[in-house]
């Protein structure tokens, strides 16, 4: 069965607010890196850590004595690690979290959408696209905690939606970014 007009309309609607915000999240944090004005420290330590992870040294980095997992639980970079690979420095973690954050309208497009209406899901998607809160995070080098809104809204969908599994994979994603 075909997807009614109004269907497609709304879904190439939303398809370009996130592929828009996550244009502009990436764009922006990839600005300022190579305009020289990123924090390079946290940058430069989940480089370091990733680089070391795929080259068989996992969570190593030279700020403290530890492995990085023993100072902040956040596994989910040893997903991220195969980017070290690419050999071109930090940026791919930047263009991950603009692609996560703007990743992150369709989840709470589909949950406003189910719980108040489309009138409601369009102002409540661009109201996440325009908060301070994932500006600050795209002006402030790479954090995991980027995934949270992607994570925290299909969670939240899958909840409304009544399907567990959704759910449950979003839930439980949460723990892989930090230990608090």
């Amino acid at each position: 069965t075909a997807m009614p007009a109004r269907g497609r309309r709304m879904a190439i609607a939303l398809g370009l607010v996130t592929a828009g915000a996550g244009a502009y999240f990436t764009t922006f944090s990839l600005l300022l890196h190579f305009s020289f004005h990123s924090y390079g420290w946290d940058l430069g330590i989940f480089d370091q850590v990733l680089w070391n992870t795929v080259h068989g040294r996992p969570f190593a980095y030279s700020f403290r004595e530890i492995r990085y997992l023993g100072d902040h639980f956040q596994p989910v970079l040893v997903l991220l690690s195969p980017l070290a690979l690419l050999g071109v420095g930090p940026a791919p973690l930047l263009v991950v979290q603009g692609v996560a954050l703007g990743a992150a309208c369709v989840p709470l497009f589909a949950a406003v959408r189910r719980l108040a209406g489309t009138a409601s899901a369009w102002p409540v998607t661009g109201a996440y696209v325009l908060g301070l809160s994932q500006a600050r995070a795209v002006t402030y080098d790479f954090h995991p905690e980027c995934f949270v809104p992607v994570l925290a809204f299909t969670a939240l969908w899958g909840l409304v939606a009544e399907r567990r599994g959704t759910f449950v994979f979003g839930a439980l994603a949460l723990l892989l970014l930090k230990e608090d």
